[in-house]
């Protein structure tokens, strides 16, 4: 009868999942795949400022190789990416820790989850300019708290105006600015486990850093491979909040 009306339950069925993913799977076809296929691309081609026209050529990596040792920023660059894509790694596994006390309704979880969650909710600008002047050298609050604990002004860091401070200031808000969105998909997942092997596992008395290690991670291993696998991207994308900070 419904076959007769017009398309069958099983069709509508289908036709729905496929609206709801052709918008994500454009999205990611467009501004991912040929985004980055097109920058390998490009990474081969040079203009020619006679005629105008795209060149292939090599020696955009012949420059790289060249101004390697030339060029001793370009080797810092390079080191301050690794340790970038290191930091999230460690931000990862933060994030799975937090993600398991959350799990376990440890006293004063409403309060943490704001602190975790409040980076993710609003504006990255917002967030990055209240980091900065948390460590300004004239009002920010940091330094105050130092003085009123005894430092004197002279001896007081200059923070981001400090060359062996910078970096870690900006690597230690990268964790406290993408814990939340981590703990978000990490804890969505951990929320799903089965109740009989936790209660199980609670039963049998095994600790806490048994119960997240062998039982917990291996079983969401597929949500944090999707994470990790983020975490190292990141060697390529971090560098609005480098810009904004520094």
């Amino acid at each position: 009868i419904s076959s007769r009306k017009g398309l069958s339950r099983k069709t509508k069925r289908k036709l729905f999942i496929i609206g709801m993913l052709a918008f994500p799977l454009l999205q990611w076809l467009v501004f991912f795949v040929y985004v980055n296929i097109d920058s390998v691309l490009m990474s081969f081609q040079t203009i020619n400022y006679k005629t105008g026209a795209m060149e292939w050529t090599f020696s955009n990596y012949e420059r790289f190789f060249h101004e390697w040792n030339a060029l001793p920023y370009l080797k810092s660059a390079v080191k301050n990416s690794l340790l970038a894509g290191a930091n999230n790694i460690v931000l990862l596994l933060l994030s799975v820790i937090l993600s398991y006390f959350f799990y376990k309704k440890i006293p004063g979880i409403k309060f943490f989850r704001v602190v975790y969650f409040l980076p993710s909710v609003i504006s990255i600008v917002v967030y990055t300019m209240a980091y900065k002047l948390m460590f300004d050298t004239s009002v920010g609050p940091i330094n105050i708290l130092l003085q009123k604990l005894g430092v004197n002004a002279v001896d007081l860091p200059t923070w981001f105006g400090d060359t062996d401070l910078a970096f870690p200031l900006v690597l230690l808000y990268c964790l406290w600015g993408g814990t939340g969105y981590n703990i978000l998909i990490v804890g969505s997942a951990m929320e799903n486990l089965p109740q009989d092997v936790m209660e199980y596992s609670h039963m049998e008395g095994v600790g806490w850093i048994r119960e997240l290690f062998q039982i917990v991670v291996p079983m969401i291993w597929p949500t944090i491979s999707v994470a990790l696998l983020g975490s190292v991207t990141v060697v390529f994308t971090l560098f609005i909040q480098v810009e904004m900070l520094t």
